[in-house]
């Protein structure tokens, strides 16, 4: 699967970039336009779940919640997002979650039966980045509509350490889900071109990879426009992935968050 999404991912990287840079370099009398670069550093708080399925050498029983059964507790995170220009965004952002829990039953995970009744301590790290690009579909003084056409990066590496119920030794497994996903999205967004004022704006992006799961990211808000270089904005955001392997014998994980999405932002 990563190598066809890699091509994939690669052509749209190819198209965007000569499209953004087309757009960017135009105006409709065919003068050189001055290009807009500007920073969106967001602060995400939301509500985690995290359930996986890690299977080796056939052995795995059910699906692991690392918040439920392992204590893993939400976290708040940053994101950080550059306009190279009108039309292109690069976005990154990152979360590093921890628990630990006595186990109520058995779990299995990466081969190993972690002991009812013993404590068990999880790791999660999740990387997340994304080029986006912003194709325009109206333009008006009282909305903008745009296609979006994104190419998503993720990465989880999730571990749990424990106390394996066949040789009583403390046990760390790693599993590590990896994708490369491209995605078609639409935004809107009203009184566009506004240096002072509120407005409204949302944007969903996503797509079902049939069997092997689907990835979804929307979010919708209010902003406030202070002046024509600084801004706010205060949302809702739904982040919703899905991944199974095809080379596993099952492995499979959800990682969804959802809750208040605040930004500022800053152009140059």
């Amino acid at each position: 699967m990563n190598k066809k999404l890699c091509i994939t991912a690669l052509i749209i990287a190819s198209i965007a970039a000569m499209g953004g840079v087309a757009l960017a370099s135009e105006k409709k009398d065919g003068a050189p336009e001055k290009k807009m670069m500007a920073l969106e550093v967001g602060y995400f708080k939301p509500s985690l779940e995290f359930n996986a399925h890690y299977v080796l050498n056939g052995i795995g029983a059910r699906d692991v919640s690392f918040k439920k059964d392992l204590g893993v507790r939400n976290k708040n995170a940053p994101e950080y997002r550059l306009w190279l220009n009108d039309c292109l965004r690069l976005s990154y952002t990152e979360w590093d979650f921890k628990g630990s829990k006595t186990l109520g039953y058995d779990i299995t995970w990466g081969g190993v039966v972690y002991q009812a009744g013993s404590s068990a301590a999880a790791d999660l790290d999740v990387y997340y980045s994304r080029l986006t690009w912003l194709r325009p579909i109206t333009r008006s003084q009282a909305i903008a509509t745009d296609w979006l056409i994104d190419i998503k990066v993720f990465s989880f590496d999730a571990s749990i350490t424990g106390r394996d119920a066949g040789t009583g030794n403390t046990v760390t497994k790693r599993k590590q889900f990896r994708g490369v996903v491209p995605t078609i999205g639409f935004r809107l967004e009203t009184n566009p071109g506004a240096s002072r004022g509120v407005s409204f704006f949302s944007e969903i992006s996503g797509l079902p990879l049939g069997k092997y799961g689907y990835f979804y990211d929307a979010e919708a808000g209010l902003k406030y426009q202070a002046n024509k270089q600084f801004s706010v904005k205060a949302a809702y955001r739904v982040f919703d992935l899905n991944v199974k392997e095809k080379s596993s014998d099952g492995s499979k994980a959800q990682f969804k968050q959802s809750g208040p999405y605040f930004e500022i932002a800053y152009k140059f």
